[in-house]
């Protein structure tokens, strides 16, 4: 009888201890559940909505760029300019483009540039040896009939010792780094790196941004930056149309606004260096590469994580005082009476 009871008694504890084992191992599994998706919507959240900045140094043969501010013509004093003749002047039996400029409709100026190029303008800066070249695509048609307008088609071009004296360029616009791939007579990206800064918990305590992640830009590619749409125009595109989509970003992109800093540190090399840095705000930096589907960097969550010291001092005192934990639970440990 007591065997019995004691076998009953047995069975009891053996299935009350199982069902608690099941009960502890599906909250283990539903916290590791909830974990892994807190960690995902943390992640998507944190690349959609968190700001950061891009700077991208590269040097290329080709920029292209939307105006979002003045460009004043004070800066091309000494530049040649390449703008359209008087109707009656067009003369079709002159042949040549000396400097890029066709002769036959297009007169290629040495006289300085009195206005400015307005915002709107659409720009194709290209460089080569000894010479750099600012062509106009295309003008606001509030500036028909202005100085500005005969430039369309044609441009600015440094030259000689214009571009001896060229130091720096400063402009800001929506911009494509690089040649696309059906400009085959112009010069693409040959080189260039990118460093995206944003704010870890440190830098917020001293009101300043850290280094989230930098790498370097295989050539060949043109770049731009691409601005997160929000989440409720997710199916609009990979990129949200840059301001209030009244400017049209240059070669059919969406690319995001840039300030920029066009210089040439060597005039006998073909490239320029372009230096830009994107506004702070939920920005990635768009590839593209021969025609090919567009490579997208951005920060990720870890990346603040692991770039702050608090943080990373935290978890090392974290992971050794669990260590020394479980050391002291195993030295304490009675063994267990059977």
């Amino acid at each position: 009888m007591n065997e019995a009871r004691i076998a009953r008694a047995t069975r009891r504890r053996a299935a009350a201890l199982a069902s608690s084992r099941n009960r502890r191992s599906r909250r283990v599994a539903l916290a590791l559940l909830l974990s892994l998706l807190g960690a995902v919507i943390a992640s998507l959240w944190y690349e959609q909505r968190i700001a950061r900045a891009i700077l991208v140094e590269a040097e290329t043969g080709t920029l292209h760029v939307t105006l979002t501010s003045e460009l004043s013509g004070k800066l091309f004093q000494d530049a040649r300019l390449c703008r359209k003749l008087p109707a009656e002047q067009v003369d079709f039996a002159r042949r040549g483009a000396p400097m890029g400029c066709p002769a036959r409709s297009y007169e290629l100026a040495e006289e300085p540039f009195d206005g400015a190029l307005p915002i709107g303008t659409r720009l194709e800066i290209f460089s080569g040896p000894r010479r750099l070249t600012l062509r106009v695509e295309e003008v606001p048609a509030d500036y028909a009939g202005t100085e500005t307008a005969r430039l369309e088609g044609g441009g600015i071009v440094l030259d000689g010792e214009a571009l001896d004296g060229f130091g720096s360029l400063y402009l800001s616009g929506l911009a494509v780094i690089g040649a696309s791939p059906s400009q085959t007579d112009r010069i693409p990206l040959t080189a260039g790196r990118y460093q995206i800064t944003g704010q870890t918990l440190m830098s917020v305590l001293r009101t300043g941004r850290q280094v989230l992640r930098e790498g370097t830009l295989a050539a060949g590619a043109h770049l731009f930056f691409c601005e997160r749409p929000s989440l409720l125009a997710r199916g609009s595109g990979a990129c949200a149309v840059p301001g209030d989509g009244t400017l049209a970003s240059p070669l059919g992109t969406a690319a995001a606004e840039a300030q920029l800093q066009i210089s040439v540190p060597d005039p006998q090399k073909p490239v320029m260096t372009v230096t830009a840095i994107s506004r702070f705000r939920p920005v990635d930096l768009a590839l593209h590469y021969f025609r090919t589907e567009p490579v997208m960097i951005g920060p990720r969550l870890v990346d603040p994580l692991a770039r702050d010291p608090v943080l990373l001092l935290l978890a090392t005192l974290g992971g050794g005082l669990t260590v020394l934990q479980l050391a002291l639970s195993r030295l304490w440990r009675r063994p267990e009476v059977r």
